[in-house]
């Protein structure tokens, strides 16, 4: 990607979303037993680690392989190892002797990241491969404001009329907030407007796990004591209408999670939020790009309507050299390469990968 997600200089984070607190409160809400941060200088936090969930992948119907596969799940916005690590092909090697699996698998890693570009620098002597995971939309935020405003097409009188209803003739009040003492008092009814809409129908809203809610809880106070937190609300008098929870790190505003009050669902508090939300940020020097995350699902093609480019991410699959590796290997690497030269198609389960090896 050519863009300001991978414009930013050298730091020992890559991502917000790679640090020891993080991955502890995700470790505590999703990771269960097999779950942890294997450090690479045993019992010393100083140095870089990574956090991991141990499963057993499948083979063949009952042919299974011990593994362990990064700490992520459908709210991981990226995926980086804990600060960078000097020497790949041994830490990877030593961190599979030490949890007794014959694969790694990381999910939502950024081509910048501290773990790919260590391994492509570093790694001769590992077997790896890189596949396609998803693509990421943003909105470049060092473009003209008028230029990009233009790039909408007929979408935007649309919404500049519903701009107009809510803004100007309802006196509806934008908000960013980055203070603790100002978002707590504020969560539960947040909740409460992400729970109203399909979320809370489909039983998928923060509120309706209470894993998901400590989760959430610890994250929005740890960001907010880091000075990270950008929270942004859309209210009619006392009443949150719209709120979006965003990130803003080395430049990028990271959308993590939004919603709405489907009782005001004619008005599209929702989309006058994004856009009053995109005109602050194309007015504040610190915010570069907007990452909108996540082109799939339900809220995809509105995603992409905002956006300039995205972002691929890629999941990195690194193997043992053992029996149980090497199986892994032909069937995840080997075998969809194979229908791929002999149909012309890729395998379902796979994109074809880019192998790296020491033979």
């Amino acid at each position: 990607m050519n863009g300001p997600l991978n414009a930013a200089p050298h730091v020992d984070m890559y991502t917000a979303f790679a640090t020891r607190d993080w991955f502890s409160a995700w470790i505590e809400a999703f990771g269960g037993v097999g779950a942890g941060i294997w450090e690479t200088v045993p019992g010393d936090p100083n140095h870089s680690a990574i956090a991991y969930q141990r499963e057993r992948v499948a083979l063949a119907p009952m042919l299974h392989v011990p593994a362990a596969l990064s700490a992520t799940n459908d709210h991981t916005p990226r995926f980086d190892t804990i600060g960078t690590i000097a020497d790949p092909t041994a830490a990877f090697e030593r961190m599979m002797s030490d949890l007794g699996v014959s694969l790694l698998r990381f999910d939502y890693v950024p081509a910048q990241s501290h773990l790919l570009t260590g391994l492509r620098a570093k790694s001769s002597q590992l077997w790896y491969g890189v596949d396609f995971c998803e693509d990421s939309p943003y909105v470049n935020c060092d473009l003209d404001w008028n230029a990009y405003w233009d790039g909408l097409g007929s979408t935007r009188s649309l919404w500049a009329r519903r701009e107009r209803k809510l803004m100007s003739d309802m006196k509806a009040e934008f908000r960013c907030l980055t203070d603790w003492r100002d978002v707590e008092p504020l969560l539960e009814q947040i909740y409460a407007v992400e729970a109203s809409g399909w979320k809370g129908r489909e039983g998928t809203a923060i509120n309706q796990s209470a894993a998901t809610l400590r989760f959430y809880n610890r994250s929005i106070r740890d960001w907010a004591e880091r000075g990270w937190l950008r929270l942004f609300t859309l209210s009619l008098g006392t009443e949150i209408v719209a709120f979006q929870i965003n990130v803003l790190f080395r430049g990028v505003l990271s959308q993590l999670k939004v919603g709405y009050d489907e009782r005001h669902s004619k008005l599209s508090p929702g989309q006058v939020l994004q856009l009053q939300l995109l005109r602050w940020a194309f007015a504040d020097s610190e915010v570069h790009a907007y990452d909108l995350l996540g082109g799939g699902g339900k809220a995809g093609e509105t995603k992409r309507k905002w956006a300039t480019d995205a972002e691929p991410l890629y999941s990195v699959t690194v193997f043992r050299r053992n029996l149980p590796g090497l199986l892994a290997r032909l069937r995840f690497v080997t075998a969809p390469r194979l229908k791929h030269w002999i149909t012309g198609k890729p395998g379902k389960a796979h994109q074809p990968i880019q192998l790296r090896s020491g033979e």
